[in-house]
């Protein structure tokens, strides 16, 4: 059977991350593989640092016991394990490599500076499998998906992304028993909107007429009301997040295009942007 990574809160946090994915256990047909998560600084050790690792992670994994055992019910399968790690996302990346997990989950930490970045950030533009970085709020009982597509695309691998965004989406919306909307935003540039040049309300409706006939087969395909497709010209981070709000969406679903050095740090890319803007869960694919 296959396996959800999640990526669980400190011991002294509530554990939302593994509240949560036990619900998308079920979604997505899969145990969850449970990893809680040390790197303290171990002052004033020279001789017995190995020791006091050990110490450390086997108390660790007696509070990890404990705190599960509060959680699920003797009928729920997991498994998990604590480990001492620097850099997580590294060894996510080699998880992943080795188990093939359905997804990576874990609560996400909002917050990046232009010299620092986020291991929710470095799990977006690296992880091979996709990953849902979860709001620190508490979900909405009854929550509904939103996939954002680029329906503009004439690149394969885009359009390749396109379909695992709305197949990611779709079982998400049947397994919360929610509807599923979908979005493109249409690409502007604000100094011709500005200047007069462009107006947004002119380019949707000519995308509209334009894409009508990919949008039927998207909606026929995928069991979507015509209705909760949603075409909106603007800042794709911008647009995203308004008809997130509007189609009271509790996870968007995104593609990541990954961008790597300096421009990568300091312009990020849509999804990074978007997440930093949505106040919902974000599930991003790589292509």
């Amino acid at each position: 059977m296959s396996k959800i990574l999640v990526i669980a809160d400190m011991l002294t946090q509530e554990p939302l991350a593994i509240k949560r994915a036990s619900q998308l256990a079920s979604a997505y047909q899969s145990t969850l593989h449970i990893v809680y998560f040390c790197n303290e600084d171990v002052i004033g050790a020279v001789d017995n640092v190995k020791q006091i690792k050990d110490d450390v992670l086997a108390k660790m994994s007696e509070k990890a016991a404990q705190q599960l055992a509060a959680i699920f019910s003797v009928s729920e399968t997991y498994s998990y394990e604590v480990v001492w790690a620097s850099r997580i996302h590294k060894w996510v990346a080699n998880y992943v490599a080795e188990e093939q997990p359905k997804l990576v989950f874990k609560t996400g930490n909002r917050s990046e500076s232009l010299f620092y970045t986020s291991t929710d950030l470095y799990l977006l533009r690296e992880c091979q499998v996709p990953v849902l970085i979860s709001a620190p709020e508490k979900w909405r009982k009854s929550s509904n998906i939103l996939a954002a597509i680029d329906l503009s695309t004439t690149k394969k691998v885009k359009r390749e992304l396109n379909t695992k965004i709305l197949q990611q989406a779709k079982i998400l919306a049947d397994g919360f028993n929610a509807e599923l909307h979908v979005c493109y935003t249409v690409p502007t540039s604000i100094l011709l909107k500005d200047l007069g040049v462009q107006y947004p309300d002119e380019m949707e409706r000519h995308a509209q007429k334009k894409l009508d006939e990919k949008i039927k087969a998207i909606c026929s395909q995928y069991d979507i009301e015509p209705c909760n497709f949603h075409i909106k010209a603007g800042e794709p981070g911008k647009v995203i997040t308004s008809i997130a709000a509007q189609s009271k969406a509790g996870v968007v679903v995104i593609g990541m295009i990954g961008r790597s050095g300096i421009s990568g740090k300091v312009f990020g890319n849509t999804a990074e942007k978007t997440l930093s803007l949505l106040k919902t869960d974000i599930l991003a694919l790589n292509p």
